[in-house]
């Protein structure tokens, strides 16, 4: 018999590092950022460099979050 397991994902309301580990560690299998991403895009869309620094450091700290979850 195949489990027919179904990954949940969460995607609402995910904007620091901590709603990550919070998340991952209450059994989801993995998260969806996109609010926030966006932000740091209007925020600097004058100045590339700035926001490409932005997004960076923003990935940078989930993916922390993600590898202290496990």
């Amino acid at each position: 018999m195949t489990d027919n397991i179904i990954p949940v994902f969460v995607g609402f309301g995910i904007s620091k590092p901590e709603h990550v580990s919070i998340i991952i560690e209450a059994g989801a299998n993995g998260i969806i950022i996109g609010s926030t991403m966006v932000n740091i895009i209007k925020k600097n869309l004058g100045d590339f460099e700035k926001m490409e620094n932005g997004m960076v450091e923003f990935v940078s700290s989930i993916k922390k979050a993600l590898r202290r979850s496990k």
